[in-house]
Order: structure tokens, then C-alpha cells, then sequence
């Protein structure tokens, strides 16, 4: 009897003990929870490179342009062509315009007229460059300048001979301007002699780009057909 007593007794101690222990001491903070694992890191593409040259930062503007154009720069994270580049720079050239940030400056048609000619036949001089094609632009500002005689002596011919050149040198989307200021000079006899048809088809090119002064222009010196009998 003795035995049995005391073997029950030394059980009911052993599960006092085990169904203790399955209790959570109150005093004892719970262990924090797992922080959530940290995001990969995503590697991000660059900043896409400028259009043109003069979109570039304030402190290199069309500086840019006028060092790719003379061959100083290399055309580096940008995709201006050459070409464009030489009349980018001449437009601020002849227009005064500067960076944000720079003083304004006066116009430089001498300078302007030395970067359009680059633009118009950059094969002309740029050594060490890849050659570049002319760009329809540069022939178009070019031949403004000798009309106006800005930068330049005054040359209708020459004027109407760019205004021909850089009008068939791209899409009339483009160079609607270089052919309807050509059927001007054709419809007048600027520059040469006056020649209505070929300013008609001048004002029909660029027409077709649905510039509505080449359109006025076109319709105003189509031939008339006779009125029905």
C-alpha cells in the first residue's frame, strides 16, 4: 500500500511538471516576428540619349552641337547626325539663341552661314569624321541666308538653286517649306527665269505635306478649265 502511494504520488508530480512547462510563461515577450525578406533590387535601363544636340543640358546647349559639328566632339550618347548637328548650331547662331542659364547673345550670320554650309555638304569639311549626308535643312537655311543677303552676299540664284536642292532631298513631310518658298521664287522669276509650271508642281509637293499656303498657292495659278459648252 505504502508503494502504491507513493508511485502515484511521484506521478502526479511528474505531470504537474510536464503540463507546466506546456504554459507560456506571462512574463516572457514572445519572440519577435521574421521581418519580410527585403525586395530585390530592379537594375534600371539608363535615361534614353537626347534627341538632338540641343536638347542637352543647360551648361552645353547648342555649344554641343557646334563641337560636333567641327569635328572637336564626338557625337557620344548622341544620335543628332552630323549633319543636323551643323544646322541645330547655325539656327541658334543666326537666331542669338543661348542656354538657359547664358546671357542672350546677338545674332552671328557669318557664323551661321559657315554651319549651314557644313550641314548642306558636311562632306566638305569634317576630316577624321564619318561621312555624313547632307541634311535637306542645312541647303533650306543656307539658301535663306543668300537670299537675304545675311552673313553673305546677296544671291537669288544660289538661293533658288538650294531651295530646289533641299526640296527634293526628303519627304515633302519634311521640306514642305524649302518647296513652297521654291514655287515662290519659280512663280516670280527669282533667281532665275520665271517658270509657272514648275512653281505649280513646287506648290503641289508641298501641298501634298497639307500646308495650306502651298494649297492657296497651288490653286490660285492652276489653269483654269474652260467652262462646259
Amino acid at each position: 500500500m505504502i508503494r502504491l502511494a507513493a508511485a502515484a504520488a511521484t506521478a502526479l508530480v511528474v505531470g504537474l511538471a510536464v503540463s507546466s512547462a506546456a504554459v507560456a510563461d506571462p512574463l516572457v515577450m514572445p519572440a519577435p516576428p521574421a521581418s519580410p525578406a527585403a525586395a530585390p533590387s530592379v537594375e534600371r535601363d539608363p535615361p534614353p540619349a537626347p534627341a538632338v544636340c540641343s536638347d542637352l543640358d543647360e551648361s552645353s546647349g547648342w555649344g554641343s552641337c557646334t563641337s560636333m559639328c567641327d569635328g572637336i566632339s564626338p557625337a557620344f550618347k548622341i544620335v543628332t547626325p552630323i549633319s543636323k548637328a551643323c544646322d541645330e548650331a547655325g539656327r541658334a547662331q543666326r537666331d542669338g539663341r543661348r542656354p538657359r542659364g547664358f546671357p542672350p547673345s546677338a545674332p552671328n550670320a557669318a557664323e551661321a552661314f559657315r554651319l549651314f554650309g557644313l550641314a548642306c555638304n558636311p562632306a566638305k569639311a569634317l576630316p577624321g569624321i564619318a561621312p555624313a549626308a547632307p541634311y535637306w535643312g542645312g541647303c533650306f537655311d543656307l539658301g535663306t541666308l543668300y537670299l537675304q543677303g545675311l552673313g553673305t552676299p546677296k544671291d537669288e540664284t544660289a538661293a533658288r538653286r538650294l531651295y530646289q536642292q533641299a526640296c527634293g532631298m526628303a519627304a515633302p513631310a519634311l521640306t514642305y517649306e524649302a518647296c513652297f518658298a521654291l514655287g515662290e521664287l519659280l512663280e516670280a522669276g527669282i533667281g532665275g527665269p520665271k517658270d509657272v509650271p514648275a512653281a505649280l508642281d513646287a506648290y503641289k509637293r508641298a501641298c501634298g505635306a497639307s500646308y495650306p499656303r502651298a494649297c492657296r498657292a497651288a490653286l490660285r495659278i492652276q489653269p483654269k478649265s474652260p467652262p462646259p459648252r
